[in-house]
């Protein structure tokens, strides 16, 4: 149980509540700003609970995002005590600048070397013999310097100090001028660089940041954090452990709230039936569903193989009579320089008329991967409804583990290190999704999971429990109390005349917060 310091006192009467309810008279109402750099950022906390258990206690929103002059998201979220305001990210300076860009290479590969994963280690080593050719001695005392850091706390953070006096640009002084913010949620600890700079424009400020963690594998592969957050909530206990052990942030910072966007899988009602979802698709919900997931274009370039594969089989019969292929793209493959990937399988799909495409409704080009709410329910509905899912090492695996269903993880013509990401282990140890090396071992899997779909279970079930804590539902109201409570005592700092920064929050006496 969490002190009530943390949850408590104005939040006791909204914890289960899921309707907005303003506080009384007198009571404080915080300003908390919300940065949404991508699609999968508004995802999170925009399209889940978070958002209404924020505006339950009068908090007013001010939504820092890319595209903020887009009419479909202003239409979505701007009204009453909501504001929508452009996030400057100064991404084209950085990569101009040569001090700059040295100082974020050597801060974002400082995850300690002890704890750093075989797979980040390689991804640091392609990138050390790239510019190694380019730019020699920079690159050379660059790596010497990293042997520092990779041994020690201190440079670490001696690093990530310096970084944040060098990105000294106010780029967002009207936005917290005009609206007097009092938390800043990102959806990363500065791993971002985006959410980096604004993080340190806020801090000199003396304004608090609270880090709500997007992605299952961002703490390990994403490179060392570039802002000093006052409260980071992780999806799992292992989560924590991994923000603390590769970022260096002190167990009282760290909290459990679990995934929001995962909510619906602990509420079957959401979620489409087998008639809805196949008539939505054109398939005929009395066959059996065989679901791919793609990966972004560019970091598999098998995609259209796997697909081809996997209709051939079902066409030749291997997957049982009258098996369907629905092929699920990825929202990055509809970024523009990617489109020239998509004619192969609208052609697979005008070709076979077991196959049919599932196209994730991308919004907008400028928020990568903003797709409509009820995209959530409907991929939900579909790994739920799909005998067996296929993917190249995704997140989707823990989705269909929640509903049950078993997986293929394919790591044919992939990343020889996918299976080495810190991430993964536990999954790939405990046997609980297969992995085909091959192309007919892919075709023998999928054929395996249909006929024994529950020969796995215990063992998905437990890795769902393991990777992304609490599973009852109310992820969303968890973390979005979590905030809440930490805006209030922001206002509360405040008016008492002390820095909302310097002022530690009361730490949690168990890690997950209930």
């Amino acid at each position: 149980m969490a002190s009530p310091g943390i949850l408590g006192g104005e939040l006791a009467a909204t914890a289960h509540s899921h309707e907005p309810r303003v506080q009384g008279a007198g009571a404080p109402r915080p300003t908390v700003g919300l940065v949404v750099m991508t699609g999968f950022s508004a995802r999170f906390l925009l399209r889940t609970e978070i958002l209404p258990t924020l505006r339950s206690i009068g908090a007013r929103i001010v939504i820092v995002t890319p595209n903020a002059d887009e009419e479909y998201f202003r239409e979505e979220f701007a009204g009453e005590d909501i504001a929508v305001e452009m996030l400057f990210t100064e991404l084209g300076s950085v990569r101009r600048s040569s001090w700059r860009k040295f100082i974020f290479q050597l801060r974002k590969f400082a995850l300690p070397q002890k704890g750093a994963s075989a797979a980040f280690r390689g991804k640091y080593l392609r990138n050390y013999r790239a510019r190694l050719r380019r730019q020699p001695v920079r690159t050379r005392v660059q790596h010497v310097l990293l042997h520092l850091l990779w041994r020690s706390r201190t440079a670490r953070l001696a690093v990530l100090a310096i970084e944040k006096r060098v990105y000294r640009r106010a780029l967002h002084d009207r936005v917290f001028e005009r609206h007097g913010i009092d938390l800043l949620v990102t959806t990363s600890p500065g791993y971002q660089l985006g959410d980096a700079i604004i993080m340190c424009e806020a801090e000199r400020r003396g304004i608090r940041c609270v880090t709500t963690v997007l992605g299952w594998d961002n703490p390990t592969s994403k490179g060392y954090r570039g802002a000093d957050p006052h409260r980071v909530i992780a999806w799992s206990e292992r989560m924590s452990e991994q923000l603390e052990r590769y970022h260096d942030l002190p167990p009282d910072r760290v909290v459990v709230g679990g995934v929001p966007h995962f909510d619906r899988y602990q509420r079957p009602d959401e979620l489409l039936t087998r008639e809805e979802l196949c008539a939505g698709l054109g398939l005929d919900p009395t066959k059996r569903i065989v679901a791919f997931a793609t990966c972004p274009p560019g970091s598999y370039r098998a995609n259209l193989e796997v697909a081809t594969e996997l209709a051939r089989a079902a066409l030749e019969g291997r997957f049982g009579e009258g098996a369907q292929i629905v092929v699920r793209l990825h929202p990055i493959a509809f970024r523009a320089d990617h489109l020239g990937h998509l004619a192969g399988f609208e052609e697979l799909a005008e070709s076979c008329d077991h196959v049919a495409l599932d196209l994730p409704g991308v919004r907008s080009l400028t928020l990568r991967c903003d797709m409509p709410g009820s995209d959530g329910a409907h991929l939900a509905s579909l790994l739920k409804h799909a005998g067996v899912l296929v993917n190249i090492f995704s997140t989707t695996t823990l989705e269909a583990f929640l509903v049950d269903t078993p997986v293929v993880m394919v790591a044919y013509s992939g990343n020889p290190d996918w299976t080495l990401y810190e991430h993964l282990r536990p999954l790939v140890d405990s046997g609980g999704a297969q992995i085909a090396d091959t192309l007919e071992e892919l075709v023998e899997q999928v054929s395996e999971s249909l006929e024994h779909p529950q020969a796995r279970s215990e063992t998905r079930r437990r890795i769902a429990r393991q990777e992304t804590g609490p599973l009852d539902g109310r992820s969303g109201e968890r973390i979005g109390r979590i905030i809440a409570e930490e805006a209030l005592d922001a206002v509360r700092a405040r008016s008492a005349g002390q820095s909302p920064v310097q002022r530690k929050s009361q730490p949690t006496s168990g890690r997950t917060a209930p």
